[in-house]
């Protein structure tokens, strides 16, 4: 990645403050050996809504424009879950309620997967919520022959997902 930066005429100019954000699937290697006019700015800032924070430079106001030269690397989505349950007898039925805590890096999602033994499916009260919103679950793939006691289910979020989530899953058996 190669770019310039637009160089203002004036009598005195002093020298620029120059952020570089790079989107949330995106990782940047500046590579400053290939920079023109522009050096590294140890300020720290952090921007409401950005994943990532800025690459921070001074423009250092030379005679030829602003260079910023980078290695640039798409990254994939990478989803991470852990959780924990809460297991309650009442006579002869257990009640599960699990908190499935998961983080979405680099790129949104929306589509999330289960593997749940099938009795849970077929006992039909599997309950999935987000917060206070409850969301519909449908099965995403049959059984597989490898173990026909699990089924894969799906649900999907109200909106793209980016950054922490919690759903609660709630079932009997």
């Amino acid at each position: 990645l190669e770019f310039g930066f637009p160089r203002p005429e004036a009598s005195n100019i002093a020298p620029a403050t120059v952020l570089v954000f790079a989107a949330d699937n995106v990782e940047l290697a500046p590579q400053a050996a290939e920079f023109v006019g522009l050096s590294s700015d140890p300020t720290s800032i952090r921007l409401p809504g950005r994943k990532q924070p800025p690459l921070v430079y001074r423009d250092l106001g030379g005679g030829e424009p602003a260079l910023f030269v980078a290695g640039l690397r798409r990254l994939s989505r990478l989803t991470s879950v852990s959780g924990h349950a809460r297991v309650r007898l009442e006579g002869q039925q257990l009640h599960i309620d699990q908190r499935l805590d998961y983080r979405v890096a680099h790129e949104p999602q929306r589509t999330f997967e289960l593997l749940a033994p099938a009795e849970v499916w077929t006992g039909g009260n599997l309950q999935v919520w987000m917060g206070e919103e409850p969301l519909s679950v449908t099965v995403a793939a049959p059984a597989e022959p490898a173990a026909p006691s699990l089924v894969r289910l799906q649900f999907s979020t109200p909106t793209d997902q980016l950054g922490p989530l919690q759903v609660n899953v709630r079932y009997a058996l």
